[in-house]
């Protein structure tokens, strides 16, 4: 018996070792680049509170329909931004970020330095006053055997948002579409 309970105290240390993620623990230290995936779902709270409308323009393979939409889910509507956040451990050397400190503006400007990353390009712009975020501006490209994707994603803080790509299936088809995004008053 008194063997068993040194025992039972040893595996009790050793689970309780192993209950945090070690993703978890990576970001809990401070972000290397601006927080796409917090801001997003900030947007997505103020988006679901207002219950916002939206007039949409999609556009695929040039023939065009606008839209009105009343109810959205915002949590799937913006996800292909929150996708894009850079904050991943893979990632941490892989961009260079550049800020230009203006009168109205600051603008942070992330590169990758590696062709393979999915995302290219990611500029934030920010209010200098306050440090919210007013636009946000992403390009996408994903390069494989079986397919080419390209995506430009903009977003503005109050207004809207638009998404323009392509997409290439070898031997299959190709497709360009664009959604243009612009909140109404209800």
């Amino acid at each position: 018996m008194k063997l068993f309970t040194p025992l039972i105290l040893a595996c009790a240390l050793l689970f309780a070792g192993c209950t945090k993620d070690p993703l978890d623990e990576y970001f809990e230290d401070d972000k290397k680049f601006y927080n796409l995936r917090a801001y997003f779902d900030n947007q997505i709270n103020k988006l679901n509170a207002r219950n916002q409308n939206v007039r949409k323009t999609i556009t695929k393979d040039g023939r065009s329909e606008v839209i009105e939409v009343k109810t959205l889910n915002w949590v799937e509507e913006l996800e292909v931004f929150k996708e894009s956040d850079i904050n991943k451990p893979a990632w941490r050397d892989a961009y260079v970020t550049d800020t230009v400190y203006l009168q109205k503006s600051t603008v942070i400007s992330h590169d990758a330095l590696n062709e393979d990353n999915p995302v290219q390009h990611l500029v934030v712009t920010l209010d200098p006053r306050t440090g919210s975020c007013l636009r946000v501006s992403i390009d996408k490209h994903t390069d494989n055997f079986l397919y080419n994707s390209r995506q430009k994603l903009f977003y503005s803080a109050g207004e809207g948002y638009r998404i323009k790509g392509s997409l290439k299936v070898e031997y299959l088809f190709e497709s360009e579409y664009e959604v243009d995004a612009e909140f109404i008053d209800g």
